[in-house]
């Protein structure tokens, strides 16, 4: 790991709180790289700037995060995206950049369900999660997942519970888990 860093625990005179600036930070996860800008101000109430680009084997991402709902997961994931906002406010969430992945394959806990082959491109925008394209297949039925491109899912960083999906939108084909 290699990177550059500053901190105070009075930002400015008008602005007296905790600020955390890390520049140019470099590492590699398993031989692939990691380079990211993170700011933190305000400790009590942390707003977030962070800025990275990585490339990343999901299996070894998951020894540092698992989500509870997943056995095991594999494959490639690539990473140019911003993110900006106060930690808990999901209004004040944005975010831009793009999320990309390759090869693809996790099974679920709950049930004997397995996806592989998953490949697809996502545009994180605003607050916005958008679909660019994403493919794969559900091994026991060997069913083709499919999303047409560009689907919009707005306010994807918060909750709405006003937000409808909009009735031009396409199908999409998802796969039953039941």
């Amino acid at each position: 790991m290699n990177g550059t860093g500053y901190f105070t625990n009075r930002k400015s005179i008008a602005n007296p709180v905790s600020f955390l600036q890390l520049s140019n930070f470099s590492a590699t996860l398993e031989g692939k790289p990691v380079r990211a800008t993170v700011a933190i101000e305000n400790f009590t109430k942390p707003r977030l700037d962070i800025a990275a680009v990585m490339e990343a084997d999901l299996k070894a991402l998951s020894r540092f995060f698992m989500p509870d709902t997943l056995e095991e997961i594999s494959g490639k994931l690539f990473v140019d995206a911003k993110f900006k906002g106060i930690a808990g406010e999901k209004t004040t969430y944005r975010s831009s950049g793009d999320i990309r992945f390759e090869q693809v394959a996790f099974r679920l806990k709950q049930k004997p369900v397995s996806f592989s082959g998953l490949a697809g491109m996502l545009h994180l925008d605003g607050n916005d999660l958008v679909v660019d394209e994403v493919s794969g297949k559900q091994e026991a039925a060997t069913l083709l997942l499919a999303a047409p491109s560009g689907i919009c899912l707005p306010g994807y960083f918060w909750n709405s519970k006003n937000s409808i999906l909009p009735p031009r939108w396409p199908p999409i084909k998802w796969i039953s888990m039941n």
